[in-house]
């Protein structure tokens, strides 16, 4: 085999490998899950912002901002809502993933019952 042939062989399974490690990550995004309590809700950006609870014994807290898309599933006890059926203090979990510029993206949210 030429020295030419081999290497367009070489090159040509080397772009075939980085092609399928890039294409399996942009398919295999990893869904991440966040218990919190809505302190806000925005309509006009469709975002919202969870407070997740990282430390119970200190009170340290996170506030994450997710962004809602028309693919974003919203249920409550198996009902369906919009963004604007959820209100500050709602406990939530919400289901997302994060895009290559960081954006967390929410695939599902759903509203939890509290017991009164």
């Amino acid at each position: 085999m030429s020295k030419g042939l081999r290497f367009v062989l070489v090159s040509l399974v080397a772009i075939f490998s980085i092609a399928t490690l890039v294409y399996a990550q942009e398919v295999k995004k990893q869904v991440i899950s966040v218990r919190g309590e809505v302190v806000s809700s925005d309509l006009e950006k469709s975002t919202i912002v969870v407070r997740q609870i990282k430390d119970e014994a200190s009170g340290a807290y996170e506030d994450i901002t997710f962004n809602i898309s028309s693919q974003t599933k919203i249920t409550k006890s198996n009902s369906t809502l919009k963004l604007s059926d959820i209100k500050a203090k709602d406990k939530v979990v919400v289901s997302y993933t994060t895009d290559d510029k960081g954006n967390k993206n929410a695939e599902t949210i759903e509203v939890v019952e509290t017991k009164n």
